[in-house]
């Protein structure tokens, strides 16, 4: 299941975004302003913008390896409309007192984009094009061949770039917690999705030593 933060104060109500987080089968955490942990890190972060110690912490969070990739919706009350300051990092907002219909369609837009899901469930990234539907990729308009476990791998990491993933989250992940097999299977699947793809000089999935892998985030190609 996937992890939203609701980043929040104890005074301001955000139980409709969580209970619409819920229901878009989130695992929702509602965190205090200063109360960040620092492990389990969530897929997305929601966070009430109510005062500049809030601008602070959204700062705090584009700065750290492990959120600064992350899709962040900023939830403003009608007040502090006025003074959002769009050089923040964040990827979107919306009006605290929005509908849940309207923080559906806002957040689901947003997450395509930041995705790069805009396009037809298409993932484009430099030279590399996944198409998700037709389980094809395409890299300099040639198609790679791959297998099944190979392209969930890729589109696993592709739409969590820059995002650090151990191999025992990626074994769980793609394959189940069901499997059997040890962890050199992802060390396997990482060295061949590399020679299908890399061999032209492109550089796609790192090894972050001591870690896992990530995909390369958009603005190091």
């Amino acid at each position: 299941m996937k992890t939203a933060w609701l980043i929040t104060k104890t005074d301001t109500p955000c139980k409709p975004i969580a209970d619409w987080l819920r229901k878009k089968n989130y695992r929702v955490q509602t965190l205090i302003f200063g109360e960040i942990p620092d492990t389990h890190y969530p897929d997305l972060i929601c966070m009430l913008l109510s005062s500049q110690g809030a601008n602070q912490v959204l700062k705090e969070l584009r700065e750290d390896e492990h959120t600064s990739m992350l899709p962040v919706l900023l939830l403003v009350p009608t007040k502090y409309l006025p003074e959002i300051d769009p050089s923040l990092p964040f990827d979107d907002f919306i009006h605290l007192e929005c509908s849940r219909d309207e923080f559906n369609a806002r957040l689901t837009l947003m997450l395509k984009k930041h995705h790069g899901l805009l396009n037809e469930n298409v993932v484009k990234i430099g030279a590399l094009e996944i198409k998700l539907d037709e389980y094809e990729v395409l890299l300099h308009d040639q198609i790679v061949a791959l297998t099944i476990k190979e392209f969930e791998l890729l589109k696993f990491l592709a739409t969590h770039r820059g995002r650090v993933f151990s191999r025992a989250m990626l074994l769980e992940t793609i394959w189940g917690m069901d499997y059997y097999g040890g962890m050199r299977t992802v060390d396997v699947h990482i060295r061949r999705l590399r020679s299908k793809l890399e061999h032209l000089g492109d550089v796609f999935i790192e090894t972050v030593r001591g870690a896992g892998y990530r995909f390369i985030k958009s603005d190091d190609m």
